[in-house]
């Protein structure tokens, strides 16, 4: 009689402690994560996400280039997130959705560092033709950039006036050169983005190699004759012509061609052109 006395109690006990003797246990839904953002540096890497679950669970909005492992589950679990160096002046961000059934969805956002900017170029000075010529040189920039002409620079027309972040080749079209003497110019390239040093890009262009093809053969003193040739100057003044030892006057210049007055007294002798 005693024992089932005891009995008794220790069921009555037991009930009183676990309220919900005799009835169906109810599983409360849980998804949690440990951090709401992740922090990643500008390099190549591999960050860690703990989970703690007691449903099913996946990821959505995740980009190409980052790789989570496992992007779905049941349960707790660590979650691998791998991602590429981020070569970019930006920053990275994402936000990603953990999704589970019966729960409101959680964001985690994804932010990785962009690297330091960096504006470089192939080569820093070229030197053109004197009969002008088309020429290019490469940026590799992870900010957009503009070019900045000198004055003076008119003989020099490059393909575009700016640039965005990644690879570009740049063209540049070289006049030809119809002056006395070597010319040259500075271009300047600026970032329109975060703050970088200037790209500076010379550019030498040679005064072309004079040389007189033909000639009006014979002319009296005082009349005009023609020089056709090269390198010769466009500009009146800077191409001299002597006619056996005598200045000539040049009346009309172009790069390939003078017309000269004969000296009076000239007689015959040699043609000499100085640009």
């Amino acid at each position: 009689m005693k024992t089932l006395f005891q009995q008794w109690i220790l069921l009555i006990f037991t009930c009183l402690v676990f309220p919900y003797c005799n009835k169906d246990e109810k599983i409360v839904p849980l998804l949690e994560v440990n951090k709401s953002s992740i922090e990643a540096t500008a390099e190549a890497g591999t960050v860690f996400l703990d989970i703690t679950s007691n449903v099913d669970w996946d990821f959505s909005g995740i980009p190409s280039w980052l790789t989570i492992e496992p992007s779905s589950g049941r349960g707790n679990a660590t979650v691998e997130f791998s991602y590429p160096a981020n070569a970019k002046a930006e920053q990275l961000t994402v936000t990603l959705i953990l999704n589970a059934k019966g729960l409101s969805s959680s964001r985690v956002v994804f932010n990785q560092l962009g690297a330091a900017p960096s504006m470089l170029i192939n080569k820093t000075e070229i030197e053109e033709k004197p009969e002008g010529q088309k020429d290019s040189v490469t940026i590799t920039s992870n900010v957009p950039w503009k070019i900045v002409m000198p004055v003076d620079s008119w003989w020099i027309a490059p393909n575009v006036s700016s640039g965005k972040a990644g690879v570009t080749k740049l063209f540049f079209t070289i006049a030809p050169n119809n002056r006395i003497g070597t010319r040259e110019a500075v271009i300047k390239l600026e970032s329109t983005g975060q703050a970088v040093e200037p790209l500076l890009l010379k550019i030498t262009q040679e005064q072309p190699e004079v040389v007189a093809t033909s000639f009006t053969p014979s002319a009296k003193g005082a009349a005009t004759i023609k020089i056709k040739g090269t390198g010769f100057s466009s500009m009146l003044g800077e191409s001299s012509v002597t006619i056996n030892g005598q200045d000539a006057v040049v009346t009309k210049a172009a790069p390939d061609e003078l017309e000269v007055r004969v000296p009076v007294a000239a007689g015959t002798g040699k043609i000499v052109v100085t640009v």
